[in-house]
């Protein structure tokens, strides 16, 4: 894990630099994901044949979601590590949770409601 610097922005324009750490994952890493995701969904899909009438809808949504997000999960090359960030509007922490991404992380301020951005900037 490297520290690195990103910017974190809200809604209004106000910014803020800051130094996180992000893990750069490696290509099976990101196949394993991907091979777990089109499992689970292709698993849903097939518990999904036993609900009634709306197995019309799921399975057909679930199999054409098992073929999709998996090609989708395979660009996010970063992940965040869990950790608590102030908000660069009100100063409030704000935890971002462990999750993959590609150029930017979304998440909102509890306290003003914002929508809080952390930019990666290569």
């Amino acid at each position: 894990m490297k520290k690195h610097k990103v910017i974190i922005t809200a809604n209004q324009g106000q910014e803020q630099r800051i130094e996180v750490e992000i893990i750069h994952l490696n290509t099976k890493a990101r196949v394993v994901k991907s091979i777990q995701l089109f499992l689970g969904f292709l698993f849903l899909a097939a518990l999904s044949i036993l609900v009634p009438v709306m197995h019309f809808v799921l399975v057909p949504t679930l199999l054409l979601l098992a073929m999709i997000l998996p090609f989708l999960n395979m660009k996010n090359d970063k992940a965040l590590t869990a950790q608590n960030i102030s908000c660069p509007k009100c100063k409030a922490k704000i935890h971002f949770k462990t999750k993959s991404f590609s150029n930017e992380v979304k998440n909102f301020c509890v306290a003003c409601h914002t929508q809080v951005k952390i930019i990666f900037k290569a």
